[in-house]
């Protein structure tokens, strides 16, 4: 077991805890999001949170969090390695020194033997164990390991697990739903980090109590835990909801479930690689109004507007578009949470103030620091920076570079231009990646000139989504199907990149004002809205029966797989295959040979 300090402005002072050469958490920023929440939340939602147990210490955050609420008389937790636990004085500051508080305890043993062996029951169980694929860990994902801790539960009782979207398939995120929901069909699903999301059961019906829980949430010691995970308020959490157990089911359907005679996922080699990003979008499909809770519209609705904010930056993250991440960080600026992704926080800024003054002349902090302005959009601010770091050093091409950048974002096309040109001379090598730049320089001339058409204007977004300006795409399609609303190639373009960064409500919109009957490729990208949107028959129902074409194929594919049709989604997949990169259909295909 070892502990690692980070040095980095972005995480500076977090620890890492590293169990048999591998990382296990951390107090990094994202982490302590989840983690906490992983404490407060069940017992934020259970009726009476006497008795918790919290399985595996790690960082003591998870552990800590459940002891902070003054209904809790008695906090265990269940911690397999006793080295872990000589650590734990290294993260007293984030845990809130857990181990001295008079209603914790820790037993140190297999979390699940712990259960087995315990006479009591428990009001709140909430398990953060290491992730699925580490040896052996399948016993604390498994379905037997739900029924034990539904036996161990009072009948009201919550129990909260941990669902990485890492380091698995989405085949083996669905198959730890599956295994979940077979015992707790009352479950819940939260996202409050894209990465990581929370899955809460109950034996009963979990009903959501608002004035109980604003009344835990203002008692100073939680409210004040909360806070520094970017939740000043019931709304704000709540606006991490994602769906109810009945969406959870038909996520899950036809998924294996783990098992203790069948433990899928310790034998990983069989199953598809690792999830990306965009996999996470499968879950969003199935994103449940937040009436879903028992909310009365007249309390919903500010909730929901909150969640359009944390839309965005899953979408953000989702799609890789850092842009939808500011739109979250404008939307809810009290949520540090945003505000530290895009490491534009304020004790981030501060870290990195702080090493700029002990060394003044360390060029890569001021390439840090323009990054951090230029991310929170203070664009004069960046250029000013890089203004310093090229007359300081005036032969590195990276700064030249990253002011032609900057400059470009900031609009000043021609200053930007000369920049560029500075760092293709020191750095011939640089042309390659520059050369599109230019390009974007050129094409956003067209997109201030009144006399440009559609289509000239549809060529420009073409040239600025090869250079990585989806922004400046998205108005020169949206400038050109407003002048010319029949052009249906820039409707269909501008749909496609609507999809492609998660504006599905926009999207939907300039479908509905396509003339009739609409073209081919419209309706694919109407279809690929409706799929992500969890409309699944009717994506199936636009596309064509008899259609050949691989991209439709892909998408029938997905949506047959989401009904739970395996058998005509395979089918579908042999088609798509002439269309998509080989690594995407045999993830589909091994998950495919688990469904029915």
């Amino acid at each position: 077991m070892s502990v690692h300090r980070y040095e980095a402005f972005r995480n500076q002072g977090a620890l890492r805890l590293y169990t048999n050469g591998s990382s296990m958490t951390g107090t990094f920023f994202d982490g302590q999001r989840y983690m906490k929440l992983l404490g407060h939340l069940p017992v934020l939602l259970a009726r009476n949170p006497e008795r918790v147990l919290t399985i595996c210490f790690g960082t003591g955050m998870t552990f800590g969090a459940t002891a902070l609420h003054p209904e809790v008389e008695q906090s265990q937790c269940a911690e397999l390695s006793a080295t872990v636990l000589e650590a734990a004085p290294l993260f007293a500051e984030a845990n809130g020194d857990v181990l001295t508080r008079p209603n914790a305890r820790v037993r140190i043993g297999d979390g699940r033997q712990v259960l087995l062996a315990s006479a009591q029951r428990f009001d709140v169980i909430t398990a953060e164990p290491p992730p699925p694929r580490q040896a052996g860990t399948y016993q604390l994902y498994s379905r037997e390991f739900y029924a034990l801790a539904r036996e161990r539960l009072a009948e009201d009782g919550i129990v909260a697990q941990w669902l990485p979207l890492h380091d698995q398939s989405e085949l083996e995120v669905r198959m730890s739903v599956r295994s979940f929901v077979d015992v707790f069909p009352n479950a819940q699903l939260w996202l409050p980090h894209a990465a990581e999301g929370i899955l809460i059961g109950s034996p009963s019906p979990i009903v959501l109590d608002t004035a109980r829980f604003a009344e835990r949430w203002a008692t100073p010691a939680v409210a004040e835990s909360l806070a520094s995970i970017g939740f000043t308020s019931p709304a704000t959490l709540l606006k991490t909801f994602v769906m109810d157990g009945e969406a959870l089911a038909r996520y899950a359907a036809g998924a294996p479930a783990i098992t203790d005679d069948r433990p899928l996922t310790d034998f990983w080699l069989d199953l598809p690689p690792f999830m990306k990003s965009a996999d996470i979008g499968a879950l969003l499909a199935y994103q449940k109004p937040i009436t879903a809770l028992g909310l009365a519209d007249v309390n919903a609705r500010p909730v929901e507007e909150l969640r359009e904010g944390h839309r965005a930056y899953l979408e953000g993250v989702i799609h890789n578009v850092r842009e939808r991440v500011f739109e979250a960080h404008v939307a809810a600026p009290d949520d540090r949470f945003y505000a530290e992704t895009l490491s534009i926080a304020p004790w981030q800024r501060a870290n990195l103030e702080a090493a700029l003054a002990a060394r003044p002349d360390d060029v890569k902090l001021h390439l840090d620091l323009a990054r951090v302005e230029l991310n929170a959009h203070d664009f004069d601010a960046a250029v000013a920076t890089l203004r310093k770091v090229t007359a300081g050093a005036p032969q590195l091409a990276i700064g030249w570079f990253n002011l032609g950048w900057t400059l470009e974002q900031a609009d000043r096309l021609d200053e930007a231009r000369e920049a560029y040109g500075q760092a293709i001379e020191l750095d011939g090598r640089m042309r390659l990646q520059i050369e599109p730049r230019l390009a974007v320089l050129e094409a956003a001339k067209r997109l201030v000139d009144p006399a440009a058409d559609a289509a000239v204007l549809a060529a420009a977004a073409t040239t600025f989504g090869g250079g990585g300006r989806l922004d400046l795409a998205l108005a020169a399609l949206r400038r050109a199907t407003d002048e010319d609303p029949g052009d249906g190639v820039a409707r269909t373009a501008l749909v496609k990149l609507l999809v492609d960064t998660g504006r599905h409500d926009e999207a939907e919109l300039v479908l509905e004002g396509a003339a009739a009957p609409p073209s081919a490729a419209l309706v694919l990208e109407g279809a690929r809205n409706d799929l992500a949107l969890g409309r699944f028959e009717k994506a199936l129902a636009a596309l064509p029966a008899d259609s050949s074409a691989p991209e439709a194929c892909w998408v029938r594919a997905q949506a047959l797989r989401e009904l739970g049709r395996g058998g005509d989604a395979k089918a579908a997949l042999e088609c798509a295959a002439k269309s998509r990169a080989p690594g995407e259909v045999e993830a589909l295909a091994a998950a495919l040979s688990h469904v029915p």
